[in-house]
């Protein structure tokens, strides 16, 4: 399969260059041949050491999961058999009596070693080929990955489905018309990815006549000569749930998948499948109802203010103050951070009373109304004077008092 194998990982790296280092060790030159010996025993033993930490019976969670790793493309027990390299001491032996015994030695401790090698690939062979993965195995690899793809990629799929929603200027009808292609053009990119090639090759005769009216809706652009999409798309439809208009993964049997197919799907091939479920959640968000944004009315208040009640409050208006300044005030009022919660409020008729009393009552407290706030009330309306005197001296401890004093300061 076609950027499988773009990238060795370090247990099959380790291993091709050790083999490449037994195999060109009888070529060595005679005066080197001692130092050799010395380096290939360290290199053996260290491949060893390599090896050793790996779990021979992967039976919980994070052994599971480090097989994605450890054993993503080394057939440990072909290795086995390709590291069946016995050596003889005559190659290296150097016409030296001293030199004799010790290079006997070092073949011997190199030989002892290369077989603990090859007995530890074997162990790795059989641990990993006697495991069945638990239905809480899967699960937790699943999440395993699916934390890996959001430290690393969440990011980039979101900032990708926002330069595509961008294209159409904040216009949410368009990207409603576009959505669906958008969905297309996912699918088919991750079809592209080669994640669902080991299932569709597993598949002998798959049954896809339910899928026809389904096919009947997608509508893809670009695809690929010779891929069948329905035979893909019946691939998907497999690791999905499709309940109440959402797609649900099912995890179980996706980890699953990542497990039985991990020499086949690699890194790059699930992050592929993580970006396809991050971009269907991001369009099924896209495809909801977007809350209609609050209108709120912030001339209503002062357009009553300025017809109704301030004409009301004339007669106790300070000389230094007339209607222009009332006017400014309002304006600046309704310019401020008050702005959202007066205008909300002002929505609802029964507290209109309210907001009305509290700007007198501030205006009173800062010095622009003169008199009392019954009198004051009674001026608004005499039959409900006490109401209104009451909500008017709320405005001692309300943030508009506060408001209204700094106001006058900065004028």
């Amino acid at each position: 399969m076609e950027g499988l194998k773009e990238k060795k990982t370090a247990y099959l790296e380790t291993l091709d260059k050790l083999y490449q280092e037994l195999t060109q060790a009888c070529s060595i030159s005679l005066g080197g041949r001692k130092f050799a010996l010395m380096g290939l025993l360290y290199d053996v033993h260290r491949a060893h050491q390599f090896f050793k930490q790996v779990k021979t019976n992967p039976s919980y969670a994070m052994d599971v999961q480090n097989v994605l790793k450890y054993d993503a493309d080394v057939d440990y027990k072909q290795w086995c058999v390709k590291l069946d390299i016995k050596f003889d001491v005559t190659p290296f032996y150097i016409p030296d009596e001293k030199e004799d015994a010790s290079a006997k030695a070092l073949v011997a401790a190199l030989n002892e070693q290369i077989v603990k090698l090859r007995e530890r690939l074997l162990d790795i062979h059989t641990g990993i080929g006697r495991h069945r993965i638990t239905m809480e195995e899967a699960k937790a690899l699943y999440n395993h990955e699916y934390q890996r793809f959001v430290q690393e990629q969440e990011s980039e799929v979101v900032n990708d489905f926002k330069k595509w929603k961008d294209q159409f200027d904040d216009d949410d009808e368009l990207v409603r018309r576009n959505i669906k292609g958008k969905y297309h053009t996912e699918m088919l990119r991750f079809f592209q990815s080669g994640f669902l090639k080991p299932r569709i090759s597993a598949q002998v005769e798959t049954d896809t006549s339910c899928f026809d009216a389904e096919m009947a809706n997608l509508h893809f652009k670009h695809i690929p000569s010779g891929m069948d999409v329905k035979l893909y798309y019946s691939a998907l439809r497999e690791f999905f749930d499709y309940k109440d208009q959402s797609v649900i993964p099912k995890k179980n049997s996706i980890g699953k998948y990542f497990y039985k197919y991990r020499k086949e799907v690699n890194d790059r091939q699930r992050a592929a499948y993580f970006r396809f479920v991050k971009m269907l959640s991001l369009i099924e968000e896209e495809k909801k109802p977007k809350p209609v944004k609050e209108e709120l009315n912030y001339e209503g208040i002062k357009i009553a203010m300025a017809r109704t009640y301030f004409p009301k409050c004339a007669r106790v208006l300070n000389k230094d103050y007339n209607a222009g300044w009332l006017a400014d005030y309002m304006s600046a009022l309704m310019d401020s951070e008050l702005r959202e919660k007066l205008a909300r409020d002002w929505a609802v008729p029964n507290k209109r009373d309210t907001i009305v009393c509290l700007i007198i009552g501030a205006l009173k407290e800062a010095g622009v109304l003169k008199g009392s706030y019954s009198d004051i009330a009674k001026l608004l309306n005499e039959e409900n004077a006490r109401t209104l005197a009451k909500y008017a001296g709320q405005a001692k401890k309300h943030a508009l008092a506060d408001w209204t004093k700094e106001y006058m300061e900065s004028r």
